[in-house]
């Protein structure tokens, strides 16, 4: 039986779009991880702050690899956790301010994956842009 294709998925990373410069939403993560946790009492200054953080994407890229879930909210507990914040009402905070630290201005499409996407939508291709980062 033949079947047609009816609907395409791609990784939003490194397929269709990359950063231009990961140090400026790094630094607004920084920032925002030093913020939370001092409203919240942790024991921050920026330094521990590029530590905590740091450390926190290690742990989530060894998760990530070895095929364990990790996700924003993985990265912010443990992050808040290595300043001494544990509670949870910090958590979502730093979610969504890990997330807003990526604007427009720091990504760009690859070449061609604008036309790849318009093309295929004019076949009547359903598509699905999957990202699990903010």
């Amino acid at each position: 039986m033949h079947r047609s294709l009816q609907a395409v998925t791609f990784d939003c990373w490194s397929t269709l779009i990359v950063s231009v410069d990961g140090e400026r939403p790094h630094a607004r993560r920084v920032h925002a991880l030093e913020v939370i946790a001092e409203v919240h009492d942790g024991n921050t200054n920026q330094l521990a702050a590029e530590r905590a953080l740091s450390r926190a994407w290690a742990l989530h890229w060894e998760r990530w690899s070895a095929g364990l879930p990790s996700d924003a909210r993985s990265i912010a507990r443990t992050a808040l956790e290595q300043l001494g914040v544990s509670e949870d009402s910090a958590v979502e905070p730093l979610v969504t301010e890990l997330a807003r630290a990526v604007g427009p201005d720091d990504i760009r499409a690859l070449p061609g994956a604008r036309s790849l996407l318009e093309g295929l939508a004019e076949l009547g291709i359903r598509l699905a842009l999957i990202c699990d980062t903010g």
